[in-house]
């Protein structure tokens, strides 16, 4: 088994440090995890959850960073700090296809509705135009 650290990706200027909400958020096809649902390999640690396999864990994984940590390496105009998944509840990631589309998607359910990711969204808006969300409708994990 790969260590039990948190997901040590770093930026210019942010870190994912006790973050991982991209671990509730996405689906993973190779651990057959659907969207909305806690991954199998998310452990306690500390003051947060990291993987228990990380270095073993997943192309998907590996590759995947959320919008909010690589804004400063895309020119995102900064994504605001207050943004991060684990203050918001909310993944926020760029278009496979165009970097002109960004994507909400809840990591926990009603985020998008909370006052916070009201702001989120409204932010994404002006400043993107094309926005898609998606909302956790179905509870398929429960969040501690």
């Amino acid at each position: 088994m790969g260590s039990t650290s948190v997901r040590p990706i770093k930026s210019k200027n942010r870190e994912c440090g006790n973050c991982s909400e991209c671990c509730w958020a996405l689906g993973i096809d190779e651990l057959d995890k659907p969207q909305f649902a806690k991954c199998p390999h998310l452990i306690k640690r500390g003051d947060g959850e990291g993987c228990g396999i990380y270095g073993e864990h997943p192309p998907t994984c590996q590759s995947f960073m959320c919008g909010w940590l690589q804004a400063d390496d895309k020119g995102m105009d900064h994504v605001p700090k207050e943004f991060s998944p684990l203050a918001t509840g909310i993944v926020l990631h760029v278009g496979d296809t165009s970097p002109n589309i960004i994507h909400l998607t809840e990591s926990r359910i009603g985020a998008l509705d909370t006052e916070i990711g009201k702001q989120f969204r409204k932010w994404a808006r002006r400043k993107y135009g094309l926005i898609t969300s998606k909302k956790w409708y179905i509870k398929s994990a429960k969040r501690d």
